[in-house]
């Protein structure tokens, strides 16, 4: 039996000592997780620090920048050539529409005129067929008696 003890003991003894052994790695794995925590806390706060520095100083850059770029002289004539340039659209766009006003009241008189022609025509005299002279209204009255239709005539 000794021999029996002998190994209950080494092995109870080791067993003993491996959960002693873990027990101490998970302390020191909980102590390790809370100072990453604890560390990358502050890391994210003075990330987000420095995030906030580098974007105040890319706006003043940035208005820097602008500032300059609209003192400078190729910034001045781009805005002048730009007026310039409006201008003449404005001009061009004035001169189409009275071109166009100037159409309208050709166009407006040219029907007027032709309105005109086409009632005394009408009140006058009418054409019986194309090409023909037209006959006076007034002389006959007597609707009947039109006899230039292609369905009365006789060849």
């Amino acid at each position: 039996m000794a021999l029996s003890d002998f190994f209950s003991k080494l092995f109870g003894t080791s067993k003993e000592k491996t959960q002693e052994t873990l027990d101490k790695v998970d302390a020191l794995t909980q102590k390790t997780l809370e100072d990453l925590h604890k560390k990358s806390d502050e890391a994210m706060e003075k990330a987000k620090a420095w995030s906030k520095e580098a974007m105040q100083e890319v706006k003043e850059t940035t208005h820097e920048t602008m500032t300059k770029v609209q003192e400078s002289e190729i910034f001045k004539k781009a805005e002048e050539a730009t007026e310039t340039a409006w201008n003449k659209a404005k001009e061009m766009s004035h001169d189409v529409v009275e071109s166009a006003q100037h159409f309208a009241e050709k166009t407006a008189e040219s029907l007027e005129e032709l309105a005109n022609k086409m009632k005394a025509e009408a009140s006058g005299k009418t054409a019986d067929a194309p090409g023909e002279q037209p006959t006076d209204k007034n002389t006959d009255t007597n609707p009947s008696a039109n006899t230039n239709t292609t369905e009365n005539k006789s060849v």
